[in-house]
């Protein structure tokens, strides 16, 4: 659920309010940051996505002072290496979620704690607030954030002096547990209804296995052998790495422990792991330095790293891991590539349309922000067979929901498929419904997952979408137009008229022909709808010979005033009528 995404311009109370109320399984701290992001940058994909990549640039900072701070230089910029080119890691950087967040603040938690418990000296006030503020930003982020703060205090209370400062540490991890009772209420109700399928829960073993291989890129033999390694040095430890070591281990245990009473880690949401997982990566930082004359070794471990991370990357384990794979985001269109795409310029008043051969679309977040909050077009039709081969639509106008309303579809389509998993050929609604009604105005993408095409109704031309010069109009109003386009043919004059912006049956159209003598001789009036693309026929049998100007005026339909404008192509003003074209009738 990505609902702060929808609240840019909310409050935060009442962003945490919706939390709350929608789907308390979430926490509220990324979607109060989320949404304050988009206060300022908007609710693009790209700068929604962006917020995680800054995020994940700063946990990597934060790893650094972390491992510094607990076990020297190089086993800190071992950390920073290792958790730059882990494949789990770097795919939530990008990923509009808050698990880049949770992996910043894991290693902000440890060092703030560190900091304290690790001072042969008072700390100033400033160390106090970061353990306070990490503590709680930590368990206002995620549930899991808590397998983190009762690690550490496992290790607090078996591990740390007991004077003055044990007591104020002590004190304060509390504060920041007391500090979470406000949520309690909505924790407790998703407690009740928490429930996961029998088949998706993972034993002790698998889970044991599953977290091992996603933070090692796949290969668990490298942490394993860290951690023999860390055992046969374990006296040459120093009093940092035992800390980071020993909280690495009990957050390990703790998350394998609950697993067994609560299936709590199962393969598709083992994302949740994040901040006890980059404890591994922190440990095996510490391993990795305990190895005689480490550094000449270093650049070809590095080396062997980044081979892992781009093998797990496309690997079947990290689909599955991801979520990917529950999600069947390889069936899925890429609908990104009609916001980033340079030659695709959807407008307000275009209707996307996705085919896929058997697969469905998710209503709550690709539905949803693709069809509605995008801003960029005027809504998403999905289109999919069910297991029987009968059509099935999912749209965010229900008016256009079947394959009878096709014929309603009176607006500019960009249709958007995946050819990797979608055979449109094959698709009766395609080929007999779709194709019947309307006709392709050029190929615009062409990759290896995604094929982009215009359409338009058969009845009107392309040029009335494409021309590289049309005649567009701003009305005073508020109204636009596109492109309108005359074409005398057969004894008849078409006109096709695409509107962007109308106000539904609150003003009509004139169009008007006028001979040389300036002589209205026929005339068509129709109200202006909601249909952005509209087709007329005006007989012209009854015409001389000779030339005509077509006028095209919008009028107030109750008052019958005429609406004054801008023409585009030349910023030039008018009053009322606008020439829009000229035609000649042979004898």
């Amino acid at each position: 659920m990505y609902v702060s995404r929808w609240h840019r311009d909310e409050s935060i109370n009442s962003v945490v309010r919706f939390v709350a109320i929608q789907d308390a399984s979430h926490l509220p701290l990324y979607h109060v940051t989320l949404s304050l992001w988009m206060r300022y940058t908007g609710r693009d994909l790209f700068t929604i996505r962006l917020l995680s990549l800054l995020t994940g640039l700063l946990a990597v900072a934060v790893t650094h002072r972390l491992a510094r701070a607990t076990a020297g230089r190089g086993a800190a910029l071992d950390a920073v290496l290792l958790t730059s080119f882990l494949a789990f890691f770097v795919f939530y950087t990008h990923q509009a979620r808050m698990y880049a967040l949770l992996a910043l603040i894991s290693p902000w938690v440890l060092w703030s704690y560190w900091k304290l418990q690790g001072a042969a000296k008072e700390r100033a006030g400033r160390y106090w607030l970061s353990l306070l503020t990490s503590s709680v930003a930590i368990i206002y982020t995620h549930y899991f954030g808590f397998f983190l703060l009762v690690a550490i205090g496992v290790y607090h209370l078996l591990f740390a002096s007991k004077n003055r400062r044990w007591l104020q540490i002590s004190l304060a991890l509390a504060c920041a547990g007391l500090l979470f009772i406000p949520w309690t209420p909505y924790t407790l109700s998703i407690l009740r209804s928490h429930h996961v399928p029998a088949s998706e829960a993972l034993s002790i073993g698998e889970a044991a296995a599953a977290l091992v291989s996603i933070y090692a890129n796949g290969q668990p033999a490298i942490l394993l052998a860290a951690a023999a390694l860390v055992m046969l040095r374990v006296k040459g430890l120093t009093r940092s790495q035992a800390y980071i070591l020993t909280v690495a281990a009990l957050v390990f245990a703790l998350l394998l422990v609950a697993n067994e009473f609560s299936a709590l880690i199962i393969a598709r949401r083992i994302r949740y792991t994040i901040a006890a997982g980059m404890l591994l990566i922190y440990s095996l930082a510490i391993a990795l330095n305990m190895i005689p004359r480490w550094p000449l070794f270093r650049p070809l471990f590095m080396a062997l790293w980044f081979a892992l991370f781009i093998l797990y990357w496309r690997s079947d384990a990290m689909y599955l891991y991801t979520n990917q794979l529950h999600q069947k985001q390889n069936t899925v269109p890429h609908y990104q590539n009609l916001l980033y795409e340079p030659s695709i310029e959807p407008r307000q008043s275009d209707f996307v349309v996705s085919f896929h051969q058997d697969t469905a679309i998710n209503e709550n977040k690709l539905l949803d922000y693709y069809g509605r909050r995008t801003g960029n077009w005027r809504g998403l039709i999905h289109i999919w067979n069910d297991a029987s081969g009968n059509p099935q639509f999912l749209s965010t106008d229900t008016r256009y929901d079947s394959v009878p309303s096709m014929a309603r579809w009176n607006f500019p389509l960009w249709l958007i498929y995946n050819p990797e998993e979608t055979d449109l050929q094959a698709m009766l609604v395609f080929t007999d419904d779709f194709l019947t009604r309307f006709h392709s105005c050029g190929r615009y993408l062409e990759t290896a997952n995604t094929v982009i095409e215009l359409y338009i109704k058969k009845s009107l031309p392309c040029q009335l979408l494409t021309a590289d010069n049309p005649q567009a109009l701003s009305y005073d109003n508020g109204t636009e137009l596109a492109n309108i386009l005359v074409e005398p043919k057969a004894g008849v004059l078409d006109i096709s008229l695409w509107w962007t912006n109308t106000f539904a049956n609150k003003y009509a159209i004139s169009i008007q022909l006028f001979d040389d003598q300036d002589l209205k001789a026929a005339q068509l009036d129709d109200v202006v709808g909601g249909d952005p693309l509209r087709g007329y026929s005006l007989a012209l049998s009854a015409l001389a010979p000779g030339d005509y100007t077509v006028k095209l005026i919008l009028y107030d339909f109750e008052t019958g005033s005429g609406q004054a404008g801008t023409i585009i192509a030349d910023e030039r003003p008018f009053e009322r009528a606008v020439d829009v074209g000229r035609i000649s009738i042979s004898g």
